[in-house]
């Protein structure tokens, strides 16, 4: 025989709701749980952030200092972390409220989820506001005072025109090679970076080495030493140093090394500079590396940088046929560019630009 089932009702002891008694929590219903229970109690509504006004990093307790973009996971976990009492609830979202930038103030929004009672599963939303106070970190407080470097490595090149000098900034930037100097300072013909560590500073010349034609020297000088422990302090410097040519120089090459470097013309033009120095013969487009150790075993200067260029206008043009990659050989008849209307002086010559010079271009 089936018997109905029956259910207790009672009224709410707040609002005086009718509910049923087998499930509620308290003699409360929904509506004044949400209103009497504060899951979040314990949870503060502000805290402070500290950031280094110099490297634009923050302060992880108790001294790490990480790298965070603004708005990002990163910096939203350790805005969560600042907060105490968020182990004992599940959290189910975090995003950040928009405020001004100047403001220095960041808000979260933090939504929790928490058991009141048996069975009763509250969640609530809510607003914390981080105060951005700035603090120098310990890396730039050294970097700012004198003498707390132990290891320096001066890039030097001895060159009017430092094009390569320029491009071998753009790929420190590119590969962030820079991240562990304290200081970099300009000096004659180059700079110095500064490091704190004896290891960052190999690090920043094996890079040096895999990136560009260089030679480097290694010196040490003896700041203490403790005679009871037999413990000595260094400083260590570094000297790196580049070879004195570039991109668009005209170079003559001494007689041997052209015979060991497949016999190519004495006189020749660089093309490229990356871990060697690319030169080419503009009759023959015939091409050759040289290594920073072949170079500097046999050092030679150039005849004629871009500075001394003159500006000469295509006449002719007639192609020889002979292409090798992406240099075309070809006859040309120019003149100066001074000369147009003085007089009827022109030149013939060969060149290797034959697939992208026309009759009527300005070259150099």
């Amino acid at each position: 025989m089936d018997h109905d089932l029956t259910y207790s009702r009672i009224l709410c002891c707040n609002c005086g709701v009718e509910i049923d008694g087998t499930v509620s929590a308290g003699a409360l219903c929904n509506e004044c749980i949400k209103l009497t229970v504060d899951i979040s109690e314990g949870i503060p509504r502000e805290a402070t952030l500290h950031t280094c006004r110099d490297c634009e990093r923050w302060l992880q307790p108790p001294s790490q200092w990480v790298t965070a973009a603004p708005e990002s996971r990163e910096l939203l976990a350790l805005c969560l972390k600042k907060l105490r009492g968020l182990s004992k609830v599940r959290i189910i979202d975090a995003s950040f409220i928009w405020t001004e930038p100047h403001s220095k103030r960041i808000k979260v929004k933090i939504t929790l989820q928490q058991e009141a009672f048996e069975g009763t599963i509250l969640q609530q939303t809510f607003e914390v506001e981080y105060v951005v106070a700035s603090h120098q970190c310990p890396d730039c407080a050294k970097s700012f005072t004198a003498n707390t470097w132990r290891s320096v490595v001066q890039v030097r090149q001895k060159v009017p025109h430092k094009r390569t000098f320029l491009y071998l900034e753009q790929l420190i930037l590119k590969h962030s090679a820079h991240k562990d100097t304290i200081n970099i300072k300009e000096a004659k013909d180059g700079l110095d970076f500064y490091y704190s560590q004896r290891n960052h500073a190999e690090k920043f010349v094996d890079f040096l080495t895999s990136v560009a034609p260089v030679r480097s020297k290694k010196s040490q000088e003896l700041i203490s030493m403790d005679i009871h422990t037999s413990t000595k302090s260094y400083k260590f410097t570094f000297s790196v140093e580049l070879v004195p040519i570039c991109k668009d120089d005209l170079v003559c090459l001494p007689i041997k090394l052209a015979k060991q470097a497949g016999n190519v013309a004495p006189l020749t033009l660089c093309y490229r500079v990356g871990t060697s120095v690319n030169i080419l013969d503009p009759n023959t487009l015939q091409t050759t590396d040289i290594s920073a150790p072949i170079y500097w075993r046999s050092p030679f200067n150039t005849l004629a940088d871009v500075h001394e260029l003159v500006e000469f206008i295509v006449m002719d043009v007639e192609p020889t046929g002979i292409q090798k990659g992406r240099f075309f050989l070809a006859e040309a008849t120019v003149a100066r560019a001074t000369d147009l209307g003085n007089n009827d002086t022109t030149y013939f010559t060969r060149t290797h630009l034959g697939g992208i010079i026309h009759p009527g271009d300005s070259v150099m």
